[in-house]
């Protein structure tokens, strides 16, 4: 079996980088799959990219069995004269298809919508959607690559629905790839919270830190560490400053030793706008430690999916904070409630916050609302209460069964087989 997996480049230490490094790994070293890695984009002029740093090189190791190729191409802005950038990058990787003639080509995220949209190729062809495709850019492209490949492979049933226009739709999920180092690990309790991901808008930082500001009133001794690096960083500087939290809170590079962020870990938060899938989630989960998650399309739910028993754990043990925004509570209280748009309004959706903070207590951690005083309560009630905190850390790790390598390395094998067939 020959595959050539086109990735713009392996110098992001990031969620979809990580995962494409492990699997074409697998099949190279334990499958015998001639493997060739095709990357597109340089960053040789020193610029550093969405958390690239170019003298580092791979940001996670590829096995010397995978053939490389670099097109070299230098990423600039792609908003002057972008469908010519675009032209360019398909002619080229198409150059290369010509060349490697591969069985099967596959390709993710941006660059795979702009090869696999603006030419065919002479192999059967995949897409990977490691981002839910109602929140991807260039839709009029989105609709032409979707048309044009043979199948497009989704990690959530969710965003599989959202593919109407595809030839065929397979859900296969991520797996997950940080276990802890010994086998009966048991997690222990910290004062640290941390959230892992690039410091952009879509992860909701923002919304991370204003919860943040009213959380440590409460937790006074807690300490919240984010790790990663973009292009926010200043503004995400700024508003820590603004809040007054700079010294319960620090803004940490992306670091490739996991495992002593998990093992140091009290909670993982989770507040992006959207998630595709979210390793770290299973990550965390894999050594125990509960993750608060806010409930967006489509990775969160579906990880979180399973209940957890409310016989684990006590409805008596929940102490509700107090977390009235006394700013409006005047004008919520001057609603008139016999106005029927009232229920609809977004005063009467915060007072209704106020009087319960509604999330799912699930294996492994909880889904929330996008309410920051929801969050808030979420994470304190945790943190607070012993036994919910032990329930959900000791049910964790079952979570991550459903993601193995074992479980899910044959489901990609199982495709290569029925592509080829067709």
């Amino acid at each position: 079996m020959k595959i050539v997996y086109v990735m713009e480049t392996m110098s992001i230490r990031g969620g979809l980088e990580r995962i494409m490094s492990e699997k074409i790994n697998y099949f190279a070293d334990n499958l015998g799959y001639d493997i060739t890695l095709l990357e597109v984009y340089s960053f040789s002029n020193g610029r550093k990219g969405r958390g690239e740093d170019p003298e580092q090189g791979d940001a996670f190791r590829i096995s010397e069995k995978v053939h490389r190729v670099k097109l070299g191409i230098r990423k600039k802005s792609l908003k002057p004269l972008k469908i010519f950038t675009f032209l360019k990058v398909a002619k080229m990787v198409a150059n290369e298809i010509d060349r490697l003639r591969p069985n099967i080509m596959i390709s993710a995220s941006l660059i795979g919508v702009i090869v696999f949209s603006l030419k065919k190729y002479p192999c059967r062809t995949i897409f990977e959607s490691h981002q839910n495709r109602g929140t991807m850019p260039l839709q009029f492209l989105m609709k032409r690559m979707e048309q044009n490949v043979d199948c497009v492979v989704t990690l959530t049933q969710g965003d599989a629905k959202e593919y109407v226009l595809a030839k065929k739709v397979y859900v296969i999920p991520n797996f997950n790839t940080v276990y802890p180092l010994s086998p009966g690990y048991r997690h222990q309790r910290t004062k640290e919270i941390v959230a892992i991901g690039r410091l952009c808008k879509e992860k909701g930082y923002d919304f991370l830190l204003e919860a943040w500001s009213r959380i440590i009133t409460h937790l006074p001794d807690y300490r919240l560490c984010i790790y990663g690096d973009g292009k926010e960083r200043d503004a995400l500087l700024s508003l820590i400053a603004k809040l007054n939290i700079s010294d319960s809170v620090s803004l940490l590079p992306s670091s490739g030793d996991v495992y002593s962020i998990y093992r140091s870990a009290d909670l993982l938060l989770l507040t992006s706008h959207c998630e595709g899938f979210s390793l770290v989630l299973l990550e965390a989960m894999a050594y125990g430690v509960p993750v608060v998650a806010v409930d967006v399309p489509y990775g969160p739910r579906e990880i979180l999916s399973e209940k957890l028993p409310e016989s684990e754990y006590s409805t008596d043990d929940f102490q509700e904070v107090p977390l009235i925004d006394f700013s409006n509570l005047q004008r919520i209280m001057e609603l008139d409630f016999s106005n029927p748009s009232v229920l609809l309004s977004k005063d009467f959706k915060k007072l209704s916050s106020f009087m319960s903070s509604p999330f799912t207590v699930c294996k492994g951690g909880v889904l929330v609302e996008r309410d920051v005083l929801s969050f808030v309560n979420a994470v304190l009630k945790i943190l607070k209460n012993n036994k919910l905190y032990s329930a959900l850390s000791s049910s964790a790790p079952s979570v991550n069964n459903r993601y193995s390598k074992d479980s899910i390395i044959p489901l990609w094998c199982s495709l290569f087989s029925d592509i080829m067939k067709q």
